[in-house]
């Protein structure tokens, strides 16, 4: 039997329908101004201690998530002048050159050498530096060893009962088993 629905409500529904477009659009405008706020205050953070690793790393990832990767790069390499220590700097320059979508960007081997270094200077198993380590194993074409550091990494974010990151490692998996190295 056909649902019926009250005029009135129909109408709503029609201009919800309509207008999902442009909430999607406001939403891309709200999360681009957003990181452009993000932006300006890394860099005030910066400026006011040149010297803050951190600071460097989370303007690189925003600059990333803007897609303005040489910037993203620029502050990864400065974040590991500062502290080269620091496994996380390491990891996100790793990622990036492992995963970007921008075939200019990409570089498999600095990613490889880089997420094995990761993985090295963290005192214990880290479920994100295996995660980058398997996507630089599969940006090099070695699938089976992409799957395996994958798998422990599902296990570490599963024990720590980090869904939304399992569900993401198990999208990997899907393209790691498909033989595809992961874009983003």
């Amino acid at each position: 039997m056909p649902i019926r629905l009250h005029p009135s409500l129909k109408a709503f529904s029609l201009a919800l329908l309509l207008s999902l477009p442009l909430m999607v659009s406001a939403q891309e405008a709200d999360d681009a101004a957003r990181l452009d706020k993000a932006l300006h205050h890394y860099t005030e953070a910066i400026k006011e201690n040149p010297f803050s690793a951190d600071a460097y790393l989370r303007r690189g990832v925003t600059y990333r998530n803007k897609k303005d990767y040489a910037a993203a790069l620029a502050d990864y390499d400065k974040a590991i002048a500062i502290d080269p220590v620091q496994p996380a700097a390491y990891n996100a320059k790793a990622w990036l050159l492992a995963t970007c979508a921008d075939d200019a960007v990409r570089n498999p081997p600095m990613a490889m050498e880089l997420a094995q270094k990761t993985n090295a200077l963290s005192p214990q198993p880290n479920m994100d530096y295996l995660d980058t380590l398997a996507a630089a194993h599969a940006a090099l074409g070695n699938f089976p060893a992409a799957m395996e550091t994958l798998k422990t990494a599902l296990a570490l974010a599963e024990k720590a009962g980090q869904k939304e990151t399992v569900a993401d490692m198990q999208k990997r998996m899907q393209s790691y088993q498909e033989s595809k190295a992961w874009r983003q």
